[in-house]
């Protein structure tokens, strides 16, 4: 059975600036040397009242309006308070696009931090847009930011990791990280992120070993620079228990998730939206040891609360959904497990952020399902797409190749279809490669 996995959360940092010329509106610039204290203690009630106040102060001035705006909206990002925050993001660019001059600086943090907002979001290809446009700035800058420029390229490397496009995000990540580390004093956040960047790419590319000492390198940076109470240090927690999760280690996989989910409702609350992607991953070990119930429990605690947070339609509730019709089929719940599970499907052949990889996973569980239902010509239709994604993705596939050409063969031979053996003998063989 493919397991579905939702992206692990994009380290971030977010880069609170306030330009010399706050002084000359010493009301405006007061509250939003205000907002930004509140905001570094994780005070967000005060933070966001702060930094409104500091949009009603700013007059005409784009630059005031703009940075206004930016910390409203990183507030109520922080807050998960996600499609609020949206429409202030918009703003700040709009506003500092009518800056003149305009504060590279300042725009470049924009456009990141927008994108890791419509990353959240799991839209990924606007992303990849916003994250373009950040490093297009930096590299244009007259004043030459080696570290940012590699921030940047990290930032979008995710953004094609997490469409499915690793090849690309690989290169650019390792680019970044030797930009980084060629400097005499690398900055530790920008580091951080593009170690935790490459080391997931990796946990995707099934490359544990690769992966694990880039983790506990960035690890290291976060805890010297934010301590290991903060939420950046709870996103590097949950990111090395992914890993442990695809790699079968759940036993060292589940302290670190309790300890991330800690974090998140003690700093953010106890619906932050970063729960939702703790539970799934503790759905997904208790899938893997059988407990059925207890995967259930924590899928359905993802699912509504992905409802809640983004709406019943959007493509994080999609996938929330998903796990959860997993859990259903494992428990042998099939009819309620098919009934989501076609939802899904229609759902994620319907949209720009979905991976290929992702969508082949789903293809998997809906031929495994119609084959237990006795369907056979739907679970045959259903696994040679899968198999069809899976022969033209990356290597680093094979395994899933293998195991859904075995499916493939199963409901080849419930058919009596003579092409079943041949089938079979491919998966083997794909099975003997994996090995090696």
């Amino acid at each position: 059975m493919q397991r579905r996995s939702c992206v692990c959360l994009v380290l971030s940092v977010f880069t609170l600036l306030i330009p010399a010329y706050a002084e000359e509106e010493s009301t405006w610039g007061s509250l939003i040397r205000q907002g930004n204290a509140a905001f570094n203690v994780q005070n967000l009630d005060d933070a966001l009242r702060l930094f409104e106040q500091s949009l009603q102060m700013a007059g005409d001035a784009p630059e005031f309006r703009a940075l206004s705006n930016h910390n409203i909206g990183m507030t109520l990002q922080t807050r998960g308070e996600y499609g609020r925050a949206e429409a202030f993001y918009q703003r700040a660019v709009e506003y500092w696009i009518k800056s003149d001059p305009r504060p590279v600086e300042l725009m470049a943090t924009t456009y990141s931090n927008y994108g890791d907002l419509l990353t959240d979001k799991h839209e990924f290809v606007r992303a990849k847009d916003l994250y373009s446009k950040a490093l297009t700035i930096w590299k244009e800058s007259k004043v030459v930011n080696p570290s940012r420029i590699a921030f940047a390229k990290s930032k979008l490397a995710s953004s094609y990791n997490l469409n499915g496009e690793t090849v690309q995000a690989e290169a650019l990540l390792k680019e970044a990280i030797a930009l980084l580390r060629s400097l005499p004093k690398p900055d530790a956040t920008d580091l951080a992120t593009s170690l935790d960047c490459l080391a997931k790419v990796y946990t995707y590319q099934y490359r544990f070993q690769e992966a694990e000492p880039l983790f506990h390198e960035s690890m290291a940076l976060v805890e010297s620079v934010f301590g290991i109470h903060d939420t950046i240090y709870a996103i590097s927690l949950q990111n090395v228990a992914t890993m442990h999760r695809m790699a079968g280690n759940y036993a060292r996989a589940e302290p670190l998730l309790r300890k991330a989910a800690a974090i998140y409702q003690d700093k953010l609350g106890p619906q932050h939206p970063y729960l939702i992607m703790i539970w799934n991953e503790q759905g997904m070990i208790a899938l893997a040891e059988k407990k059925y119930d207890m995967a259930a429990s924590h899928m359905r605690d993802s699912y509504e609360l992905s409802s809640k947070v983004f709406g019943p339609n959007h493509l994080r509730t999609t996938f929330a959904k998903g796990n959860l019709a997993l859990a259903y089929l494992r428990a042998g719940k099939l009819r309620l497990a098919k009934q989501m599970y076609l939802e899904v499907l229609d759902a994620e052949r319907n949209s720009p952020d979905v991976a290929r990889e992702e969508l082949a996973r789903t293809l998997g569980n809906c031929g495994q399902l119609a084959l237990m239902l006795q369907e056979k010509q739907e679970a045959e239709r259903y696994l040679r797409e899968a198999v069809s994604i899976w022969r033209n993705a990356a290597p680093s596939h094979g395994r899933e190749l293998a195991a859904t050409l075995q499916e493939l063969a199963r409901a080849l031979k419930a058919s009596h279809n003579p092409e079943a053996r041949q089938v079979e003998k491919e998966a083997k063989a794909f099975l003997e490669t994996q090995r090696h």
